[in-house]
């Protein structure tokens, strides 16, 4: 019969669960009566390498402890190294061997925790609550960080992560976009290099703000917008702004660059510059036409303003951007038709 807690009463979380991985069937059988004793639950024992890892991809204990002596092609170091890179689960070396060198190789895969043999359970207990909530605090640290990627990721100003060697570590979708770069290809390149920036009116480079903001510890921008070349040839007028980036203790361990983008591309400029200059043309044509004006009612010529009369044909040389071409119009081809 199952109870329903009252509304208020509050339940304890479950009991962790640990895999066993261990070669010797007695001294795993003594372990797990003492993991129960202290309120743990055992959901298996193996003494294999490979089946300990089976296992632990099967049932995904909340830990796993260690031995590095095992049955197997795999021992405890390789297990664990395993079961940590692929499955991100803690392990706690429980070993006989404290040798430099079985723990420099155990220390590589960085365990949660190596206790030595013999142990007193106060030992086991405390090394098994420290591994679990290093590992739980490790969690929640790394879901804020995929929390704060997706929100980089999402804003449509380019935001530029840099180290203190002015190197890249970080590029959003639009940063990707406007610097023609993929975050993998720009990570470790100095941000001068991934980020070509120069003057708006003249090719003439310009440093970003980063060693600035670097050694004053304050928000630097560039003074006026600049333009920026992607590696694929496009061009974005932006203004730049680096912020540094401190820890608690106050040290700068970084520089967060934001872009904010003003224009998508610099030949906007010229194309209305293009399109200025044709119609001053077409006006000034439309001005000349006006000023030939009156023409003879008689021989058809057009009275300029020089006080001369010309012919179409000859208006019309005068003026360099004009052109002639001759043909003959529907009504006049229809009169030579009717004259056959």
């Amino acid at each position: 019969m199952t109870t329903t807690p009252c509304p208020g009463e509050t339940t304890s979380p479950p009991a962790p669960r640990i895999l066993i991985v261990e070669d010797e069937a007695v001294v795993a059988e003594d372990i797990a009566v003492r993991l129960r004793r202290m309120g743990y639950q055992v959901i298996g024992t193996v003494n294999a390498g490979e089946d300990g890892y089976l296992l632990a991809d099967r049932l995904r204990p909340d830990l796993v402890l260690m031995d590095i002596v095992l049955k197997g092609r795999m021992d405890g170091v390789e297990t664990a190294e395993r079961i940590g890179s692929d499955l991100g689960l803690p392990v706690v070396f429980l070993t006989a061997h404290g040798d430099p060198g079985t723990f420099t190789r155990a220390k590589a895969t960085v365990p949660r925790g190596y206790v030595l043999k013999p142990f007193s359970e106060g030992d086991l207990h405390r090394s098994i609550e420290l591994a679990l909530g290093q590992h739980r605090e490790t969690r929640k640290l790394d879901g804020a960080r995929r929390s704060l990627s997706d929100t980089l990721r999402t804003i449509a100003d380019c935001i530029i992560a840099v180290d203190t060697t002015g190197c890249v570590t970080y590029l959003n979708e639009a940063a990707e976009a406007v610097l023609g770069c993929s975050g993998a290809l720009a990570s470790g390149r100095h941000v001068d290099e991934v980020m070509e920036l120069t003057h708006i009116d003249r090719e003439e480079v310009v440093a970003s703000s980063v060693a600035t903001a670097l050694h004053s510890g304050r928000t630097t921008s560039n003074a006026a917008p600049l333009r920026i070349r992607s590696s694929l040839g496009r061009e974005t007028i932006v203004e730049e702004t680096a912020t540094p980036v401190s820890n608690g203790p106050g040290e700068i361990i970084g520089v967060v660059v934001m872009l904010r983008v003003l224009a998508e591309r610099s030949g906007t400029q010229d194309e209305r510059s293009q399109l200025i200059t044709a119609l001053r043309v077409a006006s000034r044509d439309s001005l000349a036409l006006r000023a030939a004006l009156p023409v003879c009612a008689w021989c058809k010529r057009i009275h300029t303003t020089k006080g001369e009369w010309k012919t179409i044909e000859e208006l019309i040389g005068m003026s360099p951007e004009l052109q002639m071409s001759h043909g003959i119009c529907p009504a006049c081809s229809r009169q030579l038709e009717s004259s056959f």
